[in-house]
């Protein structure tokens, strides 16, 4: 048995956290590869804070 999954580590410069995560959520639910492969593989979206900004801070 063959198990596939995918998984989308993001970042996002510059942009606030809740905006980012909403960006990401959102591209998730529209995006055509994320449609094709809903209920048919394991899915994971995660967004990761970007170094830039954490030096810039």
């Amino acid at each position: 048995m063959i198990i596939y999954a995918a998984r989308l580590d993001a970042v996002i410069p510059g942009i606030a956290d809740e905006i980012a995560t909403h960006l990401v959520e959102a591209g998730h639910e529209t995006c055509p590869y994320s449609k094709m492969v809903r209920g048919g593989i394991e899915t994971s979206v995660a967004l990761h804070p970007c170094a830039l900004d954490a030096a810039l801070a």
